[in-house]
């Protein structure tokens, strides 16, 4: 079976694909995905999240001073790594039987994921216990305590140094850290995709 974990940056993508490798699947990470995949891969798994907190999760795990540059920059690398292609290809995933939409927002819960995964993969998973204490934030970040910064990762799991932030799943993390200036210019760049996936209601 060919699996797909398609996910706009900062999304969980990486911690589906572990996941995902560790139920014993071969799985291919990406942060595109085009028409043609749909046909190529028998499973398509697509993690997104809220946009602005897709850019605030950057600059944190890069570590990047706030400021205009750095915020701009921030904001292309979201839209040119996942977040263009996920918006126009939302609709086609949404309706297609072999595709998984995860929301980053509800990737706290491991449980929840591997009974997506049962359903989804058409598998019984027996150590579902073992692994939320093994994908647990918590433990994640020890394994990767002594990876220094973002630059560095390991080759197999893809996880990098300073790869998960303490405040992973706090909500509208992005309004309560960057400034009135900061949001309107994220606002003007990232709201067509806030609307598409559901985030403006």
């Amino acid at each position: 079976m060919k699996i797909l974990q398609f996910g706009m940056l900062r999304s969980g993508s990486t911690l589906i694909f572990n996941i995902v490798r560790d139920l014993g699947f071969d799985v291919t990470k990406l942060h595109q995905i085009y028409k043609s995949d749909i046909d190529k891969y028998d499973i398509i798994i697509c993690t997104y999240r809220h946009p602005y907190n897709s850019v605030y999760s950057l600059l944190q795990c890069l570590r990047r001073e706030i400021n205009d540059t750095n915020i701009m920059t921030s904001v292309s690398e979201v839209r040119c790594h996942g977040g263009e292609s996920l918006f126009n290809m939302f609709d086609l995933l949404c309706s297609s039987p072999k595709v998984l939409m995860l929301r980053y927002e509800d990737l706290n819960n491991v449980h929840h994921i591997l009974d997506k995964l049962e359903t989804t993969l058409k598998i019984k998973i027996n150590n579902k216990n073992q692994l939320a204490n093994k994908y647990n934030i918590n433990t994640i970040k020890h394994e990767i305590a002594d990876l220094k910064d973002f630059s560095v990762y390991r080759t197999d799991t893809h996880w990098h140094g300073n790869h998960i932030s303490s405040d992973s799943f706090e909500e509208k993390k992005c309004e309560k850290n960057l400034s009135e200036n900061h949001m309107n210019m994220i606002k003007k760049q990232l709201d067509f995709l806030v609307i598409k996936l559901g985030y403006s209601q």
